[in-house]
């Protein structure tokens, strides 16, 4: 038995928009936390009401058990995993799940039709040339309707934006696609990609962003092992700047990757560890990020007092889920988890998140962050500490970082993840004085007061260009 769809005032746009356009493409790429899933099956349920095809979703491995149990509370179906029989992709009536994993692995050649397709967490195909985007370039052309989704389409430049608007658009040229994105970011003109995107915006203002940068000093050995260590380092199946992005996490990853066995104190694991235990001290709940299974563990070690668990990519849902509710119930506690572990995690009533490692990718930095900030957070602040080692990779990896905030912030930012010159405290973490706020302020009112006259004109254009162009 399904429950109503009790959705929010912005999770209406996505089935008003989708239902007038010509384009039979949607990409969501509303801000983390604000219910893309709910606002997808809304689109689902609708398709479903008056189509026997079948639709499928794809999805992460982490994702899957999730998907399977929204579907179940807000459709009350039953989702099914999609078959595979040598290159024949088999779908059974209704909902099928599919793992990105699959997508991957599989070369798919004998493909039914897909009634709707739902790609979540799109941007693990935005480089064209793997298999797995050629693979989900061709579930888009097979399917009537497509609904593509992620919070983070930039990554590195325009070019991640364009490759994920190839699946939306997917039965037109690719430079005609690219094209188009590059004249709408140009001109800065959002109407030439209104029909086929939305981008609500999070705007909780129960919460502000507090962001922390905590420079952490070397002992001078450790400053000598690892100088000596990285100069000399000559092993062909690492490259330098792996190895000193090791270097910058912990002696743990460092030794375990390079064969070594140095016994040198590891200052930033400890002064993690220091922080996490302070705010654990005082009750608050923490979650940590590191990109090292290896760092995980010796975090945990050191923190073993207020440990409740540990995530990675080989940690169980069922697991994932008692760590999280023993985080959730505790009068202080931790978990420290990896990027992979933590995909899909709701953490809206954690107090702090602690960057042990920053990487190189803003997208992820955001995902991270999005896990406590969104919708449902109760009326407390989302404190991010980043912890940089001094005369390591960390601080170059921090100026990347704002560097490349400036180009999300022209398609509406991501939010504040980098401390800026000061301790910055945010009271609005978006800049609406970007290229997609206008996208929100017409869908806002479009969809309140039913009024497609704007989104009629944006289509009739868009579809004057792409003829002009094709």
């Amino acid at each position: 038995m399904s429950i109503d769809l009790s959705l929010m005032p912005h999770q209406h746009i996505h089935l008003w928009k989708i239902n007038r356009s010509p384009f039979n493409g949607l990409a969501i790429f509303d801000d983390v936390g604000t219910g893309k899933t709910i606002s997808a099956l809304n689109i689902m349920k609708s398709f479903l009401s008056e189509n026997q095809s079948p639709v499928l979703i794809v999805v992460p491995p982490a994702l899957f058990e999730k998907w399977a149990m929204e579907i179940k509370r807000w459709c009350g179906l039953r989702a099914r995993k999609a078959r595979i029989s040598g290159t024949k992709l088999v779908l059974s009536p209704g909902v099928n799940l599919l793992s990105h994993g699959i997508i991957q692995t599989k070369k798919l050649d004998d493909l039914p039709e897909i009634g709707m397709l739902i790609i979540d967490e799109a941007h693990h195909f935005r480089n064209q040339e793997t298999q797995s985007a050629k693979q989900a370039h061709r579930l888009c052309l097979a399917s009537r309707m497509r609904v593509i989704m992620t919070a983070t389409p930039l990554n590195n430049g325009i070019e991640d934006l364009v490759n994920v608007m190839n699946l939306v658009l997917c039965d037109i040229q690719p430079a005609v696609v690219k094209a188009l994105v590059t004249e709408s970011f140009g001109t800065s003109n959002p109407d030439l990609l209104y029909p086929i995107i939305t981008r609500c915006i999070l705007n909780n203002d129960n919460s502000t962003r507090k962001i922390t940068n905590h420079e952490v000093e070397m002992s001078k050995t450790e400053r000598s092992v690892f100088s000596d260590l990285i100069s000399s380092y000559k092993d062909k199946q690492l490259s330098k700047i792996t190895v000193m992005k090791m270097a910058s996490s912990s002696m743990a990853v460092l030794n375990k990757f390079t064969g070594n066995d140095l016994l040198v104190d590891d200052s930033k694991v400890a002064y993690t560890s220091n922080l996490i235990n302070s705010i654990c001290n005082k009750g608050g709940k923490v979650i940590v990020f590191t990109e090292y299974v290896e760092t995980a563990k010796s975090l945990s070690k050191k923190t073993e007092e207020h440990l409740i668990g540990q995530i990675t990519g080989d940690t169980s849902a069922d697991s994932r889920s008692a760590f999280l509710t023993g985080l959730q119930y505790s009068s202080g506690g931790v978990i420290v988890m990896t990027d992979v572990g933590g995909e899909g995690l709701d953490m809206q009533f954690v107090d702090a998140i602690i960057n042990h490692d920053l990487p190189w990718n803003p997208m992820i930095l955001e995902q991270r962050i999005g896990r406590l900030d969104r919708i449902g957070r109760e009326n407390n602040d989302v404190n991010v500490h980043n912890i940089i080692l001094a005369d390591s990779l960390d601080p170059h990896i921090s100026q990347v970082l704002e560097e490349k905030e400036v180009l999300t912030t022209r398609f509406g930012g991501y939010g504040q993840f980098i401390e800026n010159k000061g301790n910055l405290v945010l009271s609005e973490a978006f800049d609406f004085q970007s290229l997609t706020s206008e996208i929100f302020t017409n869908d806002a009112v479009g969809c309140a007061t039913q009024d497609y006259s704007h989104f009629d004109n944006c289509v009739l254009d868009l579809l004057n260009l792409i003829e002009e162009l094709d």
